[in-house]
């Protein structure tokens, strides 16, 4: 079974992590297919220099070993179910081993800088217990949402001829074509 090898993008968060993890399941197989390349050309060159530099393999490695687990995660938080405080469990729980790029202090500095600690753990005074409740079923990104609007801004582009009318039609193509 041929599988077409995933695309990062740079506003999917976790769509590099995922890229990576499919190169280095494929890694021998991706420099079997550059090595037999033919030409001297500047690209082939670079191409075939990449894959067999060693640091690839270890760098590859070094993903899967600390930071397969966070693209699921990801995932979850550019879900419009998944609640701040889910994500807050969630982010806390994380375990990345020897976490060579040091993650897990950066999102517990992240998660303290922006209050979010005080507010799961009910630490504000100024905050009512009705907001606390509201406050922790909020969505831990708004990824969902600043997706929607690139999505309707392609739609209504200037150099697009169609009615507004057209919009849901489009939109449910979008939706089932699994672009989303």
């Amino acid at each position: 079974m041929h599988h077409i090898p995933p695309q990062p993008i740079v506003t999917r968060w976790g769509s590099w992590l995922n890229a990576a993890q499919y190169y280095a399941e494929r890694l021998p197989q991706v420099k079997e297919i550059v090595n037999a390349w033919e030409g001297e050309g500047v690209i082939v060159k670079s191409v075939k220099n990449s894959v067999n530099d060693p640091k690839l393999t270890s760098q590859l490695t070094e993903i899967c070993l600390h930071y397969n687990n966070i693209s699921n995660l990801i995932l979850k938080m550019e879900s419009c179910t998944y609640t701040i405080k889910e994500a807050h469990a969630d982010l806390n729980a994380l375990d990345f081993g020897k976490d060579p790029l040091e993650l897990k202090n950066y999102i517990k500095k992240r998660l303290n800088k922006n209050n979010v600690k005080q507010i799961m753990e009910l630490q504000r005074q100024d905050i009512s217990p009705a907001l606390y409740a509201k406050l922790q079923k909020c969505q831990p990104t708004s990824a969902s949402v600043e997706r929607s609007f690139s999505l309707l801004k392609s739609f209504l582009r200037p150099n697009r001829n169609f009615k507004d009318s057209n919009i849901p039609h489009y939109m449910k193509l979008y939706y089932n074509s699994g672009l989303k």
